[in-house]
């Protein structure tokens, strides 16, 4: 339900949760012509920032499970978005990285996640004046 919505039923506060859900589902909307979820878009955008990671420091900095990314990244690589390379110190420890390919979509996810940005910083000042919270959310979210 957008903001509209809810204020067209009589619901005229919307928690954060709901916000937060609704930009998740503008996110997801605005990656599906390019057969991109939310979680591959991060990753991407985390390898591309972080040249020669490691899966355990994608995992903790996107807040997820090991196991969750591990099958991210299988699916990133299958589709030849990302590559793999074993650590020549010690065999045990992976690093990642984009191929060429990856990188081109990822020019493609900034650009989507930056129209998105623009729609989300729209809705939050629309929504300024609600409540003394809701400021403390602009500052934090739209810079």
């Amino acid at each position: 339900m957008t903001k509209e919505q809810a204020v067209k039923n009589g619901h005229a506060d919307v928690t954060t949760l709901e916000r937060v859900l609704q930009w998740h589902g503008a996110f997801r909307r605005s990656l599906g012509p390019i057969r991109v979820t939310p979680l591959q878009a991060a990753m991407l955008l985390f390898v591309s920032r972080h040249a020669e990671t490691r899966l355990t420091d994608a995992a903790r900095a996107l807040c997820v499970r090991r196991p969750t990314l591990t099958e991210v990244v299988k699916a990133l690589v299958r589709n030849r978005w990302m590559t793999q390379r074993r650590s020549v110190v010690d065999a045990r420890v992976v690093h990642l990285g984009l191929s060429q390919r990856g990188e081109a979509l990822t020019r493609q996810i900034e650009r989507r996640v930056h129209q998105v940005n623009i729609t989300l910083a729209e809705d939050i000042r629309k929504s300024l004046g609600k409540t003394p919270q809701t400021r403390t959310d602009l500052r934090v979210l739209v810079p």
